[in-house]
């Protein structure tokens, strides 16, 4: 993954941050058929930053009000916020 980012940092030590996801994911929903969405395929989605950003709660938001299926993988207690 690091080699695609464009970031001199080892690996681990910069958070790329996503802040048109939620308008991406608004934008779109309603052009797929509504599926399982796995939230934490690569990274989890409760770092430490969503507690700034809230993009997570945001994107979950949409889906719930779309009526779409979640599953959240995460090992991070900041998830009981948005359940």
């Amino acid at each position: 993954m690091k080699r695609t980012t464009g970031h001199k940092e080892p690996w681990g030590e910069f958070v790329d941050v996503k802040i048109n996801a939620p308008d991406l994911l608004q934008q779109e929903i309603d052009k797929k058929p509504p599926g399982r969405v796995w939230i934490s395929g690569v990274c989890d989605p409760y770092q430490p930053i969503e507690t700034r950003y809230e993009l997570t709660r945001e994107c979950l938001e949409i889906l719930v009000e779309h009526d779409w299926p979640i599953t959240i993988q995460t090992k991070s207690a900041l998830v009981v916020r948005d359940i």
